[in-house]
């Protein structure tokens, strides 16, 4: 898939879903967030961190508790998609290199 497929796949998306059972990290609700869309992601591993206010978390091995989070997901759509940015903002690549350099008091130039 290429990047123009990737972008109208998240334009036209109502939520980003990451309901896996071991994660590095989440790139993809962050993905999500750039275009404005909430996330449903399992409540394990990094997901909860990662997607904080701006998702909704469930246990991925309890099918109730899917089905309730895609119904919580839509119910709560603005309120999510207002805490997008936010959670962005917490993981931007510039700013964690800048505090990882400053913490070795090496000069970060942008």
């Amino acid at each position: 898939m290429n990047d123009i497929e990737v972008a109208f796949l998240f334009k036209h998306a109502e939520a980003v879903v990451l309901l896996s059972l071991c994660e590095g990290f989440g790139i993809p609700p962050l993905e999500g967030f750039k275009y404005g869309k909430p996330a449903l992601v399992s409540n394990t591993s990094s997901l909860p961190e990662v997607v904080g206010n701006a998702g909704i978390q469930v246990n991925p091995l309890d099918i109730d508790a899917i089905a309730k989070g895609f119904s919580m997901v839509l119910d709560q759509r603005d309120d999510l998609i207002s805490h997008t940015k936010e959670q962005i903002h917490k993981f931007d690549e510039h700013q964690a290199c800048e505090t990882w350099m400053n913490s070795l008091h090496i000069l970060f130039e942008k």
